[in-house]
């Protein structure tokens, strides 16, 4: 007997018992089919949370060896480096330098997010100028925004516009977004 003969034997065997699963199936379906679609859906919902929990788990297990490597790499550059440089000028000059890396970076980081603060205030300011503006009929400078104002001024109201604007100025106040604004830019 050749393994395409024990290969052929399997595929028999394993056809005939998916037929009659099949066929159980569809008899059972047909007498009892609420209990048929309870026990499909136990059955689906276990191959759903065994697929999850398999997933997470080759995650976290790829992120911890991920994790790992890092680490022995970081170790074996950081050893090279001793080894090279010597103790003492690993110690005086070049971990002065990294620390001064790491702090360039770090005050770049929050020069940009305080720009980027400083230009939303600066917006909303414009903004808020812009509705004032708008209010009673007024234009706001954006082409966009004076097209959809009239439009809606002339189909739903011009008056309902206007009260909507007042309503937003009277519950919006402006200085408590500019005060979050400063805290931002802060770094608070």
């Amino acid at each position: 007997m050749e393994v395409t003969d024990v290969l052929a034997f399997a595929v028999k065997v394993l056809q005939r018992v998916l037929a009659t699963l099949i066929g159980f199936a569809v008899a059972a379906h047909e007498r009892y089919p609420e209990y048929t679609n309870i026990v499909f859906t136990v059955i689906a919902g276990y191959i759903v949370y065994s697929l999850l929990v398999k997933s997470a788990r080759a995650w976290i297990r790829f992120t911890v060896s991920l994790i790992k490597s890092i680490m022995v790499v970081s170790f074996v550059v950081l050893a090279y480096a001793i080894s090279v440089r010597g103790w003492e000028t690993f110690y005086n000059f070049d971990i002065p330098r990294i620390q001064s890396f790491a702090s360039m970076f770090y005050s770049i980081g929050k020069t940009t997010m305080g720009s980027f603060a400083k230009g939303q205030e600066q917006s909303y300011h414009e903004y808020w100028q812009a509705a004032e503006d708008a209010a009673n009929g007024g234009k706001t400078g954006n082409l966009i925004i004076d097209e959809g104002l009239d439009y809606l001024r002339e189909n739903i109201g011009g008056d309902t516009i206007d009260q909507g604007i007042e309503y937003l100025k009277n519950k919006v106040d402006l200085n408590d977004v500019q005060n979050l604004l400063r805290m931002v830019n802060r770094g608070n």
